[in-house]
């Protein structure tokens, strides 16, 4: 992952995901370094003849599975990918030309017109597992804060069963979403941002769960899937276009002038450039590791647009320092 490896928040978020999903497969097994080394020593020791993985867009994750394809057909083990992380593949969903799309509008009304959709299925009633398969231990990768524990104001209910309750409890609220989500001191979002983002519920499962209330989602119902949608566009971009994590996506930006300056990223950074809400968001991302949507808009659009500092640099904060 070189630079995108996952940031102190994440890591949090991570380590109680683990802890949750080791609850529910006791027999979990947790590896790191070398990933293509971790696996074929152990499909090789237990004479495994398939590898499974979910299919990730990531540039790094991309390379990371083709090298596996390769290096599995090499050794006569089959490698297969599945899909899962959204609700339409990238390859199959283009626009009325044949080509893919580059406005978001359209895109979601294809995505919401779509038969392609996937549907969730449940997990198996019971599976095998080997016993004996050496584990690390989880407090040996020291993924929590210590001196100090800035954690305190964290989410603390993690998981899929935890991601799962998390959208029930915002059902009652969906009424309200459309405007509700655009006024900061409202409880009028989802929170289901980390919890998409570690694979503890699915954008398939929301999908579905919207349409079981609401069989033809509209207004507030439609509102919430389109927020949902911005996700899945994000992905179909990165897919064709690898480089965008740090690099725009229209050329003539490339160049541009921006202003490097360490104080006022610093103060941004803080929370203490003297402007209200952009310093309450951050002052509240810092305590809890979540900032509303809207202000989120406000914070990044003022550190490049008011103090003309590189998208880049606010980009890589965020990815260390939010759950979202």
């Amino acid at each position: 992952m070189g630079e995108w490896d996952y940031g102190a928040a994440q890591k949090y978020w991570l380590h109680h995901s683990l802890i949750a999903l080791k609850q529910d497969l006791p027999n979990l097994v947790l590896r790191r370094g070398n990933t293509m080394v971790n696996l074929l020593e152990i499909a090789k020791k237990y004479n495994a003849q398939s590898i499974y993985t979910l299919r990730n867009y990531e540039p790094w994750s991309a390379d990371l599975e083709r090298d596996l394809n390769e290096i599995c057909n090499d050794e006569g083990i089959e490698f297969k990918r599945f899909a899962g992380n959204l609700l339409i593949e990238p390859e199959r969903l283009k626009n009325k030309s044949g080509n893919d799309f580059q406005i978001y509008t359209p895109f979601f009304k294809a995505v919401f017109a779509s038969d392609q959709v996937r549907k969730p299925i449940g997990a198996p009633p019971s599976f095998e597992t080997i016993e004996g398969i050496e584990s690390d231990n989880l407090d040996d990768w020291e993924f929590l804060p210590k001196n100090p524990d800035w954690t305190g104001g964290f989410v603390r209910n993690i998981g899929e069963k935890a991601a799962h309750q998390r959208l029930e409890d915002f059902l009652p609220r969906i009424e309200n979403y459309s405007n509700g989500r655009d006024i900061p001191s409202q409880n009028s979002t989802s929170f289901l941002a980390p919890h998409l983002r570690f694979g503890e519920i699915s954008p398939a499962q929301i999908w579905a769960r919207i349409h079981e209330i609401c069989p033809k989602p509209i207004d507030n119902y439609y509102k919430f899937l389109a927020e949902i949608g911005w996700r899945e566009f994000s992905y179909h971009l990165l897919s064709r276009h690898p480089k965008m994590p740090n690099r725009p996506l229209k050329s003539q930006f490339e160049n541009f002038p921006w202003e490097h300056d360490e104080t006022s990223f610093k103060t941004w950074q803080k929370g203490q450039t003297g402007y209200p809400i952009v310093d309450a968001g951050m002052r509240q991302l810092w305590q809890t590791g979540y900032m509303h949507n809207r202000v989120r808009m406000i914070v990044a659009s003022f550190l490049v647009k008011h103090l003309m500092i590189p998208w880049q640099d606010g980009a890589k904060f965020f990815w260390d320092r939010s759950e979202e």
